[in-house]
């Protein structure tokens, strides 16, 4: 927890949360300014909003020390992994809370045609955490330890979090041989669309979307732990 508050402090000190948690707070009054908006798409725009947002967060701050402060950090921490996950664990603390803030403004100012579903918001708020720790990884191994080239890195962010939202165009466009390829893209779409047909799934289904995005999200984020131990400094 010392860990936490440390990279929390640090974190609010650089200032680089302000602009994306400015850029979601706004987009997400302004959404809702007019009124009535339908629940579950407004929770699908709205949950891929904090997928990118998420994203964002993590590119900018995973190296948002200088490489003497973080090489002091690790060692007071005890461990690579420790360091970066206490960065990761973060991260996913402010995700959940706008995830939170997304899921109940409309509700608590009445902004939708109709008032949602108890299951529903629960549904959203699931859909909102999962995609914003899927966010976090997708953008964690595009740290500049791991891709030093900063034109690179967010290159190959941008297109990660482009087919990431795009995945069944991909399958649709692959050839039959190749459509279970689309089960390595990263699978915002998916919650997504499980979000706008919730009405139609089986409870147990979109329970399995949820948890492959956050299985995901989990391995994704181990791999790249994993590559940061060898190649932190």
């Amino acid at each position: 927890m010392a860990l936490v508050r440390y990279v929390l402090h640090d974190y609010f000190r650089s200032h680089r949360y302000f602009p994306p948690v400015l850029a979601f707070a706004i987009t997400i009054v302004i959404l809702y300014s007019v009124v009535p908006n339908p629940v579950m798409g407004s929770y699908a725009f709205t949950a891929v909003l904090q997928f990118l947002v998420v994203a964002w967060m993590t590119y900018g701050y995973m190296e948002a020390e200088n490489e003497t402060r973080q090489m002091i950090a690790v060692l007071h921490a005890g461990s690579v992994l420790r360091f970066y996950g206490a960065k990761l664990l973060l991260i996913g603390m402010i995700g959940a809370a706008l995830a939170c803030f997304a899921t109940a403004y409309p509700v608590l100012l009445n902004r939708f045609d109709r008032p949602p579903e108890a299951s529903e918001l629960l549904a959203a708020l699931t859909a909102h955490i999962a995609l914003a720790w899927l966010g976090s990884a997708c953008a964690f191994p595009f740290n500049t330890r791991l891709v030093p080239q900063r034109s690179v890195s967010l290159t190959g962010l941008l297109l990660v979090l482009a087919l990431s939202l795009a995945g069944y165009g991909l399958r649709d466009e692959l050839p039959a041989a190749l459509k279970g390829a689309a089960w390595i893209v990263p699978p915002a779409f998916r919650v997504m669309d499980a979000l706008l047909r919730f009405g139609q799934m089986r409870p147990g289904a979109f329970a399995a979307v949820m948890l492959f995005a956050v299985v995901y999200a989990l391995a994704v984020s181990g791999i790249a732990w994993r590559l940061l131990k060898r190649r932190l400094f």
